[in-house]
């Protein structure tokens, strides 16, 4: 996210030189919004990338709109204000930071609505481990942000009570997976192992299956990262 936001900036700059060409302009703007989702996203499918290239275009065009309409309110409230004072002075620094800590407190806000419909998703798993197939019911959660430090790869829990969960306690040391984790409760190590295959709503996913220390997923098997979806 950082390495795309960075990329994003530095488009800022291009935008400026190429601002009278408004061909090359564009051009350079689609090609950074792909580059942008590819890194952010790490995704390969045209469909995908369109789609999310898209969302893009919308979430900015729609945050521009915000900080417009927050300008122009302002500039109603700064009526009398901007009679007797300066332009730069009635449109100091701290104003416009109250404009952009706005739109960003909206945007948060939206992010919250669209993403709590995701979070209620439940998908099909399909786990094969050696010879062994299993099938759960997983609940996605944005919540899960776990991953294997040495490969980034996103983490699936399972409750160690299941059959599944009783397989991977079992697998030898030298091809355990560990992650590390963090909440309310303290931190710690988790383990886990790699799949041959993970299916979720039949799409091959290349991710890491680890024993929780919890069994209750809201009567789900499996906690799944929303971001595998």
């Amino acid at each position: 996210m950082i390495i795309s936001s960075s990329i994003g900036g530095a488009y800022g700059v291009i935008g400026v030189i190429f601002e009278n060409n408004i061909l090359i302009s564009f051009l350079c703007s689609l090609v950074i919004a792909t580059i942008m989702v590819m890194v952010c996203f790490e995704v390969k499918k045209v469909k995908k990338i369109a789609v999310l290239t898209a969302i893009l275009y919308f979430v900015s065009t729609m945050l521009g709109g915000i900080m417009s309409f927050l300008y122009s309110f302002m500039n109603k409230l700064l009526a009398n204000y901007m009679r007797d004072n300066t332009y730069e002075k009635a449109y100091s620094s701290a104003r416009i930071c109250v404009i952009i800590g706005l739109t960003a407190i909206i945007s948060i806000i939206f992010s919250r609505i669209i993403t709590s419909k995701k979070d209620e998703k439940n998908v099909k798993i399909t786990i094969t481990i050696k010879d062994k197939e299993f099938t759960l019911m997983g609940f996605c959660d944005s919540g899960n942000l776990l991953t294997e430090p040495f490969s980034g790869k996103r983490v699936i829990l399972v409750g160690g009570n299941s059959e599944i969960g009783r397989l991977i306690k079992n697998v030898e040391i030298t091809k355990r997976k560990y992650i590390p984790y963090k909440d309310i409760n303290g931190e710690g190590m988790l383990y886990g192992i790699k799949p041959n295959t993970v299916i979720i709503n039949s799409s091959p996913k290349d991710a890491i299956v680890a024993v929780s220390n919890n069994d209750d997923f809201n009567g789900y098997d499996a906690l799944v990262p929303s971001v595998l979806l």
